[in-house]
């Protein structure tokens, strides 16, 4: 059964759960994980440029260069990765408006930092912008008796119920299943 879907702000609906492969995967050969998370039900795979690892997986980057990399004519989602690390970010934003699919920002989202978030995400939902997490599976501190699955599970289904898609990326088929089993976990209350 594929993962259920959050609404980006063109009317399009991209999983809730997304495969990153930046951090665990930086100049690295992603094929493998990249076809294990296939393989386990993910169907959003998540990359950059930056990532140095776009070749071996086919996905992401600047969009024309990325679209021949991939071997494709489109994508469904294509997002700025760190605008800070744009000299121009004007320009960038033009591109994207140009390319015009629809808007998410990826930031890293969990609980630690979401006090800190509240007024970024009242932006993104004024605006229909489609908060993206990259490190949701950061925070462990608060619960550490907790066994990793269930960890894990629960992270995912806080950041899902708070309408923040999610990305994240292992090398183990029995994780990716457990993180795309979130779902299924009762909902959780403040």
């Amino acid at each position: 059964m594929p993962p259920s879907t959050i609404a980006l702000n063109d009317g399009t609906q991209a999983p809730w759960i997304a495969f990153g492969t930046g951090t665990a995967l930086y100049d690295q050969d992603a094929s493998k994980p990249v076809t294990l998370a296939i393989k386990n039900g993910f169907t959003h795979l998540d990359s950059a440029q930056m990532y140095k690892n776009e070749t071996s997986m086919h996905q992401a980057g600047a969009l024309q260069e990325s679209l021949k990399k991939l071997g494709m004519d489109y994508v469904d989602q294509y997002l700025v990765h760190l605008p800070a690390a744009h000299e121009d970010l004007q320009e960038v934003w033009r591109g994207m408006e140009e390319a015009q699919r629809s808007v998410s920002t990826q930031i890293e989202a969990h609980p630690y930092v979401w006090v800190d978030l509240k007024e970024n995400l009242a932006l993104h939902k004024e605006y229909s912008i489609v908060t993206s997490s990259f490190g949701g599976l950061t925070p462990t501190g608060f619960i550490e008796k907790i066994r990793a699955r269930l960890q894990s599970q629960v992270l995912i289904k806080w950041l899902k119920q708070n309408d923040v898609l999610v990305v994240t990326t292992s090398s183990k088929g029995e994780r990716l299943r457990d993180y795309l089993d979130a779902e299924n976990v009762p909902d959780l209350t403040e």
